[in-house]
């Protein structure tokens, strides 16, 4: 399959010319984590789309956008365990690790999750001891670094035993004081029991305990917050978590202190689904639209956060059957 769509997307490619790869300056791009080796790039709509990337070894996964849209962080995933975060530009060049060594007592951690700060200074990311795609990590670190000196942070160290097992995700407020992140619950033979949304107060180098604001039993799960708003998005049941499920998957905003949670979709149980949700500059929602037998046709959905103007950006040619690909837009 994956030979497959990699000609598919070699052909799109070639359709769109030969300035595909040129990320201009004040455009919309989305990066995804594609089917083939490396991260994917398209404007809204497919055109331009190309890859980059795919000389990195193993997979190039989970790409944040810098606030000015100037470079794409990402988890180099060399090989199962061996995943940190790396940094390029938005046309793969110049890609690095975000350090080049660790405390002693974070060696060994395999990192997930990049989030840049609205300020661009800072960049959260969770550190596991264990691979989450093929097992659950016995402890997760929520880590703050300063792109600029490298300095780290450890904003949080949890047992996955612990009342904050699962933790993942984070997303920053817009004055870089507060993190937002999801939590999960599990029960026997690691069965997932639930899912939440927390928030994390920042005092100096101080990090807060998660103080959870929705309900495990809600199954919540992807979050972003919103780039100048006290608003946060989330999905429940993503499929991150739940491949495919008769669940319903909607997203729904909630403030920060846990009041005014609202529904953005309103899809049935077993119908089609909304997850992985991402705010763009202008407060729309980006999210993975997911639908067809099995949940197995993916797509790129925009829509207004009031529910309306549903729209798909990137069809499930583009995405890929069964892909999760984790969608962000550029800041233009």
């Amino acid at each position: 399959m994956r030979k497959i769509v990699v000609a598919i997307l070699v052909l799109m490619l070639a359709a769109c010319g030969q300035d595909a790869s040129a990320v201009a300056d004040g455009q919309e791009w989305i990066a995804l984590q594609g089917v083939a080796p490396g991260l994917t790039i398209a404007r809204p709509g497919g055109n331009g789309l190309h890859i980059v990337l795919d000389d990195l070894p193993g997979e190039q996964l989970h790409p944040d956008w810098s606030p000015d849209g100037s470079q794409l962080a990402f988890v180099q995933a060399a090989d199962p365990k061996n995943w940190a975060v790396w940094v390029s530009g938005p046309d793969g060049s110049n890609a690095h690790p975000l350090l080049t060594e660790y405390p002693a007592a974070l060696n060994g951690l395999i990192w997930d999750s990049p989030a840049w700060s609205r300020d661009g200074s800072r960049i959260a990311m969770v550190g596991y001891a264990g691979n989450p795609d093929v097992e659950l990590p016995t402890r997760a670190v929520l880590a703050v670094v300063e792109v600029g000196t490298q300095k780290l942070t450890i904003a949080g160290d949890y047992s996955f035993d612990g009342p904050y097992a699962g933790l993942s995700f984070p997303r920053w407020s817009p004055d870089g004081r507060q993190l937002a992140v999801s939590l999960g619950r599990f029960g026997d033979q690691d069965a997932v029991t639930g899912g939440a949304i927390a928030i994390i107060t920042g005092t100096g180098e101080t990090w807060s305990k998660p103080k959870v604001i929705t309900s495990y039993d809600d199954f919540a799960d992807r979050l972003d917050w919103h780039p100048t708003e006290p608003l946060i998005v989330f999905t429940t049941y993503d499929i991150g978590g739940y491949q495919s499920t008769d669940e319903a998957s909607n997203l729904y905003t909630i403030r920060p202190d846990g009041s005014g949670r609202t529904a953005v979709t309103t899809f049935a149980p077993g119908a089609e689904r909304a997850t992985q949700p991402t705010w763009t500059a202008d407060g729309r929602l980006l999210f993975t639209h997911v639908a067809g037998p099995d949940d197995t046709t993916r797509s790129v959905a925009l829509i207004n956060a009031d529910g309306t103007g549903l729209r798909t950006v990137l069809d499930a040619e583009a995405v890929g059957p069964d892909n999760r690909p984790h969608p962000r837009m550029r800041p233009r």
